[in-house]
């Protein structure tokens, strides 16, 4: 993977420092909680430290978009049959947020108001709503007792703010149509394009209009790179996951599924 943002070289340092410290020290070393993006970015450069640490991603729950990424040393914790006996040396915590029931609120209007507290991004894990009058939060957990003592409104309701335990978390279900299609390249405007059936320009311009997020937050960049697990909303279509990107045709364009969010 060809890597030219420096934020992402930034990072790709810290993640090659926390696989040092894990294999030097034989302690657990943890990411912050990271979106489909830099996940996808962070695994790959860990493949290189694969035969001295075993790598465990978490979120709170089965299929969670956003996850910590845990690295092990493979001489202290090679003993373990499944990555889920890793899962509790995780710091995820889990809130859940009740309204009042006389108003409504979505995703958007969670974020706002936990991110409002001072909160940042990386240490929250998925939002999810099961209703349009509560929702279910993962976190760190010293973030999640600040939550806690602290949201009183989500939107204009009033709400009652709860920790919960992680493994009685109610899972999300989530259900897809697969899509699968070519593209010139991994660019957000062509992925946009194959995922509405809109041409290029008119995905450009859905882009720089604000009608597209990419995992959750707002993209202007017509050209950024969409990599596998990355997740996108567009206004009036709906939410995509990018599944895989595959090998290229014999005319140069790439192989990619999608699954459209139901």
């Amino acid at each position: 993977m060809n890597i030219t943002d420096k934020e992402d070289g930034l990072f790709l340092q810290k993640i090659a420092e926390k696989c040092s410290k894990a294999i030097d020290t034989f302690t657990p070393t943890f990411t912050d909680f990271l979106d489909g993006r830099m996940k996808k970015i962070a695994l790959d450069a860990i493949k290189e430290y694969a035969g001295k640490l075993i790598c465990v991603c978490y979120g709170g729950f089965e299929h969670a978009e956003r996850v910590k990424i845990g690295m092990f040393s493979k001489d202290v914790y090679g003993y373990c049959e499944q990555e889920s006996e890793l899962y509790e040396l995780f710091d995820v915590a889990a809130l859940q947020i009740k309204g009042s029931g006389f108003s409504s609120f979505g995703h958007r209007d969670v974020m706002g108001s936990v991110l409002g507290l001072g909160i940042k991004r990386e240490a929250l894990g998925d939002v999810y709503l099961p209703d349009e009058k509560s929702a279910y939060l993962c976190m760190n957990s010293v973030v999640a007792q600040y939550v806690c003592d602290n949201l009183e409104k989500v939107a204009r309701d009033k709400v009652k703010v709860n920790i919960v335990e992680v493994d009685k978390l109610p899972v999300p279900q989530r259900e897809f149509a697969v899509m699968s299609g070519t593209v010139a390249s991994d660019r957000l405007d062509c992925i946009v394009s194959l995922c509405t059936g809109v041409s290029r320009e008119k995905a450009k311009l859905m882009i720089t209009s604000g009608n597209v997020n990419v995992n959750h937050f707002e993209q202007l960049k017509v050209d950024l790179p969409v990599l596998e697990e990355d997740v996108l909303s567009i206004r009036g279509y709906g939410r995509f996951v990018i599944k895989e990107h595959g090998g290229l045709t014999k005319k140069g364009r790439l192989k990619t599924v999608v699954h459209k969010m139901i």
